[in-house]
């Protein structure tokens, strides 16, 4: 008598809420690479912030598809922060959010003035996707919205901000870092609502990312993975 073998361990739901600049796309493109390995399911919504949230739903879009998961949804999140305006940094991002890389706009793809502002939509997408962790790598208004509106997903869920700096200087002030200073209210209204019997969250700030290297020598094996069939290949 043979015994099938079970099946595996099921793929954890990870939310990556993004506003993708050159830095999230890194982080999509190593997630890309997971999900591909059938090591995670990935979820993507979009805010505003390093650029407005439809070019950074835009972004997040071609970071995908170029990893092989152009038919991965995105959806497109809040467009602005909660009480001040919002300012972008082309300077560093490049004009569009993704340095000097223009990517040809495609017929779902959202443009700067028909994006709504749908914090509402990003949620439902947190809700829909049961996820086990929550990344958190752009501004807090899309988590503030979940504190007000979706507590019940933030108590099943692991939740990662990158934000802050503490004891450390900041990038965009002496003192500040971008993600906190950009919707410093939504940051706030987490910290003071967070849901009573939701894990706290972690808070991975500028004095601990900083320290993260990309050595030529492995950016050169990560190129070559991608080359040889995609980041889920080996990467």
């Amino acid at each position: 008598m043979t015994t099938q073998p079970g099946p595996g361990p099921r793929p954890l739901s990870v939310v990556a809420d993004v506003d993708t600049g050159i830095d999230d796309a890194l982080a999509l493109t190593w997630l890309a690479a997971r999900h591909r390995a059938g090591r995670l399911r990935l979820t993507v919504t979009a805010s505003a912030g390093n650029t407005t949230a439809a070019l950074a739903a835009r972004n997040s879009r071609e970071v995908l598809r170029v990893c092989g998961l152009g038919d991965l949804p995105v959806t497109c999140g809040a467009a602005a922060p909660r009480e001040v305006p919002l300012v972008t940094t082309p300077e560093t991002h490049g004009p569009e959010g993704l340095g000097h890389w223009i990517p040809a706009v495609g017929a779902d793809a959202p443009t700067v003035a028909d994006a709504p502002d749908s914090p509402d939509e990003a949620v439902r997408a947190w809700r829909d996707a049961a996820p086990d962790h929550i990344i958190v790598a752009g501004p807090a208004t899309t988590l503030a919205h979940a504190v007000d509106h979706a507590p019940d997903v933030l108590r099943s869920a692991r939740v990662t901000l990158m934000t802050g700096a503490f004891l450390y200087p900041g990038n965009t002030t002496p003192t500040a870092e971008w993600n906190a200073w950009v919707d410093p209210h939504a940051l706030a209204h987490v910290v003071e609502h967070w849901p009573e019997g939701a894990p706290l969250p972690t808070v991975c700030p500028l004095n601990v990312t900083e320290r993260v290297l990309l050595r030529p020598e492995w950016l050169a094996r990560i190129t070559a993975a991608v080359r040889a069939g995609g980041p889920g290949s080996g990467a």
